[in-house]
């Protein structure tokens, strides 16, 4: 039936299938993004843990 309303089964999944893509891609950017952050903050909180042992 899509043949009536101009829709393509196959363009449709594969716009379908890019939007997927992109958004895994997002999702694993924002993940590096966000474990980047954490290991920053650890790193800090180290280097204070360290100067408190240093005094």
């Amino acid at each position: 039936m899509n043949f009536l309303d101009g829709g393509d089964d196959e363009t449709d999944k594969e716009k379908e299938e890019e939007a997927e893509r992109e958004r895994q891609e997002a999702i694993r950017e924002a993940e590096e993004r966000r474990k980047e952050k954490h290991r920053k903050m650890e790193e800090e909180r180290e280097k204070m843990r360290q100067e408190i042992r240093d005094k």
